[in-house]
């Protein structure tokens, strides 16, 4: 990759950022041009989210010099940056979710309820979603909250928008409006900077890209005649070309963990007819011991309520669920623990970690019960809960240089290396994941698939969901849900095609299908 020419909209010379002793940028040159694509690609920890704070004015860099337009450029605050004409969308969700839509959108710089209400609805409308103004936050699906914090970025005459793993809550028909947005919007003269894992869309969307490997810039400039196995090679370079989520041929056979009964594994999971006070209103679900079953669907079609509902987050209002042969209706969250069932949610930050509190605390809050001694709890034995911190995420490669940094401290990726640890307790039966590597770099996804099939290994039941259906091939089967209902099983293995699976998420009724 060479580095392209061509009017500068933003260029960062010998950009330095250090955190005590850490060096987290460590002389990053970058060079953004009008009407650009321009992917910012790294592992988890390279210096992405740190340079995008830099730009944003949530952080002052300690060395180096940045220049906007070709002058100096040194935001000392986010609305420094905005007056400068630079939006940013961060990886985290950005919505108050007790606010309506109308409301959270108001929060943007310069609101006018009439000229600004009708950018918004017109930017819905391009990006073919349906996004209630008067609506309050929280009852949106998480696609639809996370296009809502895209669009005060999208909204608009900025120069530069920065867009921090913008896909990560979306599905296909989002992601799709989402690059026509984003594509207009550069056609039009800004810069974009688009940061991703998902390597694909990478290919598909950006022009140039630069590539970040422990604070430094090991490669930059056009995008054209590299697909994502050669982006994946500047990433992480011990990752093969030819590389898979998981060995199909060291896949041991689903369901070896439990039971035979009549020549049919028993199932730890078993879900008929199931309905939800949402749309929810016909899933059916198998799932043996030690398998690993993928649901598939688009954004609202039912997978992330049927999770909640079965770690007893909403209510189950028909159908039978039965947990290793035994009813199974969990009464709330804490029923369905003592059941040896667990959640890895969607959204980490607001559902899964403690940010005020350390990694150590993070990872091993859900031994508090077995380690903790009398009411001390967690203040009596702290070298147990460090030990077993330092364990259960041995196995997951965390990059943190102590256990007891602030979760804070940590990337999203490593904050939800620190989440699937904590869940991995003994005891455990059914294992639920919503998007677990969302904001997860390509080797450690390939960590985290490995874990998963360790964990299923030893007879845990495994329901994994993602919307990048890529990731999905690793699973021992696939289960489709559109509108509500269960409706037919992808084929795995050699079988596998992301295109087909894409469009039977779009079927209600699959022709011919009997299963």
């Amino acid at each position: 990759m060479t580095t392209t020419s061509g009017t500068a909209t933003f260029t960062a010379t010998g950009v330095v950022m250090d955190y005590g002793a850490t060096r987290a940028l460590a002389g990053v040159d970058l060079r953004l041009e009008r009407g650009q694509v321009h992917g910012l690609l790294g592992a988890n920890g390279a210096g992405k989210s740190t340079l995008i704070k830099i730009v944003a004015g949530l952080t002052t860099p300690t060395g180096g010099r940045i220049e906007l337009d070709g002058e100096p450029y040194a935001p000392r605050s986010p609305r420094d940056a905005m007056r400068a004409g630079i939006r940013v969308a961060h990886q985290e969700l950005a919505v108050v979710p007790a606010l309506s839509v109308r409301q959270n959108l108001a929060l943007g710089e310069r609101f006018r309820p009439g000229a600004s209400e009708k950018a918004y609805r017109e930017l819905f409308d391009e990006w073919e979603i349906d996004v209630p103004l008067s609506a309050e936050m929280r009852s949106l699906a998480p696609a639809l909250q996370t296009a809502v914090s895209l669009a005060r970025s999208l909204a608009g005459d900025a120069r530069l928008v920065l867009l921090d793993e913008p896909t990560a809550s979306l599905g296909p028909h989002e992601v799709a409006g989402l690059f026509r947005i984003v594509r207009r919007r550069a056609a039009e003269g800004a810069a974009v900077v688009f940061v991703s894992h998902r390597l694909g869309e990478v290919s598909e969307l950006c022009t140039d890209a630069t590539v970040l490997r422990n604070g430094v810039v090991v490669s930059s400039g056009p995008t054209e005649g590299l697909d994502e196995h050669q982006l994946a090679q500047l990433i992480a370079p011990s990752v093969p070309n030819d590389a898979k989520p998981a060995d199909d041929a060291a896949r041991p056979p689903a369901g070896t963990g439990g039971p035979v009964a009549g020549g049919r594994t028993a199932a730890r999971l078993e879900v008929r007819g199931l309905r939800l006070q949402t749309a929810v209103a016909g899933v059916e679900l198998r799932i043996a011991p030690g398998e690993v079953v993928g649901l598939a669907g688009l954004v609202g079609a039912g997978r992330t309520e049927v999770v909640e509902a079965l770690m007893g987050l909403r209510r189950i209002v028909g159908g039978t669920v039965t947990l290793d042969g035994a009813p199974y209706r969990p009464r709330n969250a804490a029923d369905a623990v003592r059941r040896g069932v667990a959640l890895v949610p969607e959204e980490r930050a607001a559902h899964a970690l403690f940010p005020a509190r350390d990694i150590v605390f993070n990872a091993s809050s859900s031994r508090f019960r077995r380690l903790g001694r009398g009411p001390g709890g967690w203040l009596s034995a702290p070298r147990a809960y460090e030990r077993v911190a330092a364990e259960v995420t041995g196995d997951l490669k965390l990059k943190a240089a102590s256990l007891k940094d602030p979760i804070t401290s940590l990337s999203g990726g490593n904050q939800q290396k620190v989440v699937l640890a904590r869940v991995l307790t003994d005891g455990l039966r059914l294992l639920l994941l919503d998007e677990p590597t969302r904001g997860v770099d390509v080797g450690a996804r390939r960590d985290f698939q490995a874990l998963v099939r360790r964990v299923a290994d030893r007879g845990v039941g495994v329901l994994y969901i993602s919307s990048e259906l890529a990731e999905l091939a690793f699973c021992d089967r696939i289960q489709v849900i559109v509108e509500g209902r269960t409706t037919v099983s992808a084929p795995v293995g050699p079988d596998f095609d992301e295109d087909e699976l894409t469009r039977l998420c779009f079927l209600r009724h699959v022709p011919g299908d009997r299963s």
